[in-house]
């Protein structure tokens, strides 16, 4: 893949340091071979707090304890990047960092909640990021003009592209037991995801299949869940009725959107 800059170029300020380095953005119309281009930095020492969350200096990447992954906000800014999607959430890249490391990152857009708020939510999709059948959150960054999520890369893609991507000769087509074993895993992920979290309360509100990402054993892994609370409007499926009608999102609702 090679390396290119980008000519949409942002700065992201660091109140900490009073210095700004100004790094390439990810949206060009190309969407393979994208250069996320930074200046390096000092790695800073991983401490944590209560929640569980790493503390560092401003404009860095914040993560979670227990992540195996080791960079920081520089290195990822220097990876390589490829769009693997376009969402009502944002844009979706396959990120590999300089020493090989494969991640996800998620740039979201239209979020309206405030720094607290979101550092709230995320502290809960973190916590309950501890599932097979669920895509851990290992890493978020937030800034005024920039959020950025990092999950772990789940190599065969989503549920949606294997059922109705490329149909040309040679490809296989999932059979009724790949497809029965993907059904459960999804329905123990939401499962799981229905009895943890704030009291039992945590939703989904946006399940579908390009939302259930498939691992190399064909295993179900749901994704993107905890983020429409975070939105400027719900992007819900037209047929989640308990959205549309009451303005509320429950446990029912995501079964219902999945069956």
């Amino acid at each position: 893949m090679p390396r290119l800059n980008d000519s949409n170029v942002k700065e992201i300020k660091s109140k900490t340091k009073r210095k700004k380095n100004a790094v390439s953005g990810v949206g060009s119309s190309s969407s393979k071979g994208k250069a996320i281009a930074g200046k390096r930095g000092e790695k800073s020492k991983r401490e944590y707090n209560s929640s569980g969350i790493q503390e560092a200096e401003r404009n860095k990447l914040f993560f979670f304890e227990g992540s195996s992954y080791n960079f920081d906000l520089e290195d990822l800014l220097r990876a390589l990047a490829e769009v693997l999607g376009k969402g009502s959430y944002g844009t979706t890249y396959k990120a590999v960092l300089e020493d090989g490391t494969t991640v996800v990152v998620k740039r979201l857009k239209e979020v309206v909640a405030g720094k607290r708020e979101f550092e709230q939510q995320m502290e809960l999709i973190g916590k309950v990021c501890q599932h097979q059948n669920t895509v851990p959150l290992h890493a978020y960054y937030y800034s005024k003009d920039e959020k950025l999520l990092v999950y772990d890369y789940v190599p065969l893609g989503s549920l949606c592209a294997a059922l109705h991507g490329n149909k040309a000769v040679g490809r296989t087509p999932l059979d009724w037991e790949t497809r029965v074993k993907i059904t459960l895993g999804t329905t123990r992920g939401m499962a799981y995801l229905h009895s943890v979290g704030s009291g039992g309360k945590f939703i989904h509100g946006n399940i579908k299949s390009s939302n259930i990402l498939l691992s190399q054993e064909l295993g179900a892994c749901v994704t993107e869940f905890g983020l429409a609370q975070l939105m400027s409007t719900p992007h819900v499926h037209p047929l989640h009725t308990e959205w549309l009608t009451f303005t509320r999102c429950g446990s029912s609702m995501n079964a219902y959107a999945f069956l």
